[in-house]
């Protein structure tokens, strides 16, 4: 289960430099159903695994700025803004803890690094297409 859901953190990663152009059926991108699907797989497979990683600082800070931002929602102007941007700080920190939990290791780690460069080159061909 646990390779199955560094697979999908893999795709959905690789998507998110392309995800934002890409919509599927009109309503949302390709890159947020890789993501609720790499989250959803990903909590089971922690759930199968029965254990969870101690958080560590980044967590922590992650955490207490969705927290501040969430506090922010009782003096902002614009509120359905606000409450748009929480939502997606609730996303990042959701990315931030399936990286920690799915890629402990260096290895694991570098090979998501990868997975994102590979989804920037979706946009260097496209360029080079349209430049010739």
């Amino acid at each position: 289960m646990r390779r199955v859901a560094l697979l999908l953190l893999w795709v959905f990663i690789c998507s998110v430099p392309w995800g934002v152009d890409w919509t599927l059926l009109g309503t949302s991108t390709i890159t947020r159903i890789l993501g609720i699907a790499a989250t959803g797989v990903g909590v089971l497979a922690v759930v199968f695994a029965g254990r969870i990683r101690k958080a560590d600082v980044i967590c922590w800070f992650a955490a207490a700025f969705v927290m501040a931002s969430f506090l922010s929602l009782s003096w902002t102007i614009s509120y359905a803004y606000t409450a748009e941007r929480v939502g997606t700080y609730i996303q990042f920190v959701a990315l931030i803890w399936l990286i920690r939990e799915l890629a402990p290791s260096r290895a694991e780690q570098d090979s998501l690094r990868l997975a994102f460069c590979i989804g920037g080159l979706v946009f260097v061909f496209g360029l080079l297409s349209n430049f010739g």
